[in-house]
């Protein structure tokens, strides 16, 4: 188990029962990467600026993202870690030099990828873990510079509505932070909010573009949000 270092630490006093395990952490290999993958990789890519704080969803698309971020300079990582990250820092791609607040350091609160990634957070001072009420706290996100928020849909309406939760009623995916991101991304200075995913699915059968929503699907990111403070 790696240690980390941040504000993500537990005083023994605060836990009332543990259990002793040895074995491997599970691992989270990265994920498969196609040719529409890559191709909305590489344009993503494209509006990413030097500098930027770049939050990263899990999956195919995100994978890409961080894959064609390879040109870039002094970008930093929010939220999440996945191996892809790895070699972003160690080709000096990641340096999180020109954050506002914590300067030099990657503000996380999940680390999800191999052993190589594992043996990467093991306390590196470029990684502070904070607990989600903090990493997905729009207002601290407000206050990075360029934050770039990178999320998937399953499906997305013609008036900006977005799920990337269900189909319909049917849930098929966890209540995540993309709304805390994206509302955050609305208020940093030069930030911007990007929704990318395949325009259909099933192999070409279905348009995940579509008039509306399906009834009963959870609204992950409605079609309009404050920017005010």
């Amino acid at each position: 188990m790696p240690r980390t270092l941040g504000n993500a630490c537990l005083h023994r006093s605060q836990i009332d029962c543990w259990v002793d395990v040895d074995e491997p952490l599970t691992p989270y290999p990265p994920t498969p990467i196609g040719d529409v993958e890559r191709a909305i990789g590489r344009h993503v890519a494209g509006l990413v600026p030097d500098g930027a704080t770049v939050q990263v969803g899990v999956g195919a698309i995100p994978q890409a993202v961080l894959e064609a971020l390879g040109g870039h300079r002094d970008l930093s990582l929010h939220s999440l870690l996945v191996d892809a990250a790895v070699t972003l820092v160690e080709r000096g791609v990641v340096t999180s030099a020109l954050k506002r607040i914590h300067r030099g350091r990657m503000d996380i609160g999940e680390a999800m990828g191999t052993r190589r990634l594992f043996d990467f957070i093991h306390e590196n001072p470029l990684v502070n873990m904070e607990p989600s009420g903090f990493v997905h706290d729009p207002h601290a996100v407000a206050q990075l510079d360029r934050f770039v928020a990178i999320n998937s849909a399953l499906e997305i309406d013609l008036t900006g509505q977005v799920t990337a939760e269900s189909l319909g009623p049917r849930q098929v995916a966890g209540i995540g932070g993309q709304f805390d991101f994206v509302l955050g991304a609305s208020r940093s200075r030069g930030g911007v909010a990007i929704i990318a995913l395949p325009s259909t699915g099933r192999d070409g059968a279905v348009s995940r573009i579509v008039p509306s929503l399906q009834a009963g699907a959870a609204v992950t990111s409605p079609a309009r949000w404050r920017t005010g403070s």
